[in-house]
């Protein structure tokens, strides 16, 4: 009844809210810029064709994100000023900080939880975010922080010197007082380190980064501001100066989520797009994992926000032959100068 119910419901909104794209079949991306409680759903969930019910097929059905590069933005000014202004990708290789906590030693008791914003019985240890981290750091030139050694005031220190940030973790969000929604990092001993980056320390801080990749619970949601959106730990990293930021809808599964981010880099790496990687990341996982993880729980938490450019530009192959034979004409030359000077 569940499968049923989500398919009418899908389809349903598929056609309130999307338009007829058959009569341009040149459009191949989406940038949408959801409204009030719109902002709350994930569009390439959409279904654009009806399906026989009782199947049970989670897999097969014809979501919007086979057919559409999707991303979103706060707004059309703030998405368009990002895109004009965005700088062109960097040939280098980008800057990645990936940070993975440890939760043995974080506090468990539940009064104190509920003050810091959320009611449950305490931070269950991720068994699959160190994975995470370590395997999309073989992507890029990357500092990873995992373990007892991410800290808030460690990751701090040195936010500001990579392009890319990952955060592989567990996160808390107010819907009362979005103020009050963080990140929660490893223990620390140190009296000054609280291990919560909250969103007020967020709007607070400068970064300067091409992407923020929120690989936690509910990063994309908070309270529902009249004529502002919603108040969420993403919001207050596009704010701080991410220029793109993906991030969740709801509570992150540890082993697909982490599943997903491999696929996502391998496509990023690769030199795609921010939201085409992400598409074929969500196929690819999609198309290969156990029958258990095709519920869009599984694949389609994640989106895009702001730009989507790539993070990194393959040299084209007439490029390389040009640099190929300027090595073979400088050899050439010192060669020849070398035979003379004999």
């Amino acid at each position: 009844s569940a499968y049923n119910k989500f398919m009418e419901q899908s389809h349903y909104l598929f056609l309130k809210l999307i338009p007829e794209f058959s009569r341009y079949p040149d459009i191949k991306r989406l940038f949408i810029i959801p409204d009030k409680h719109l902002n709350f759903l994930p569009f390439e969930l959409l279904i654009s064709a009806s399906q026989k019910k009782g199947l049970y097929n989670y897999k097969n059905l014809s979501y919007l994100v086979n057919d559409y590069n999707i991303s979103y933005g706060y707004s059309s000014t703030l998405l368009f000023d990002k895109r004009q202004g965005a700088s062109k990708p960097k040939r280098s290789t980008p800057r990645l900080l990936a940070v993975a906590p440890s939760y043995k030693d974080i506090l468990t008791d539940t009064i104190q939880l509920a003050q810091l914003g959320e009611y449950r019985d305490g931070f269950e240890e991720l068994y699959y975010n160190k994975e995470e981290v370590e395997s999309i750091g073989s992507y890029f030139n990357s500092k990873v922080l995992s373990g007892s050694k991410a800290t808030e005031s460690a990751v701090m220190k040195v936010i500001k010197d990579y392009n890319i940030l990952h955060f592989a973790m567990h996160a808390l969000v107010d819907n009362e007082n979005s103020e009050n929604s963080k990140f929660i990092f490893s223990n620390s001993r140190d009296s000054l380190d609280d291990s919560f980056l909250h969103n007020y320390e967020l709007y607070n801080t400068s970064l300067n980064c091409d992407l923020a990749v929120l690989s936690a619970c509910n990063t994309g949601n908070g309270n529902l501001a009249s004529g502002e959106g919603v108040m969420s730990l993403s919001r207050a990293f596009t704010y701080a100066g991410a220029k793109s930021v993906v991030t969740s809808h709801w509570r992150v599964n540890d082993q697909s989520s982490s599943e997903l981010m491999k696929l996502f880099y391998k496509e990023l790496a690769e030199g795609k797009s921010k939201d085409e990687a992400l598409r074929l990341a969500k196929l690819a996982f999609l198309e290969n994992a156990n029958p258990l993880f095709h519920h869009p729980f599984h694949w389609n938490n994640f989106v895009v926000v702001g730009d989507i450019s790539p993070v990194i530009v393959k040299t084209s192959w007439y490029e390389s032959i040009y640099f190929y034979l300027l090595i073979i004409i400088i050899m050439s030359s010192i060669f020849v100068y070398m035979k003379k000077i004999r």
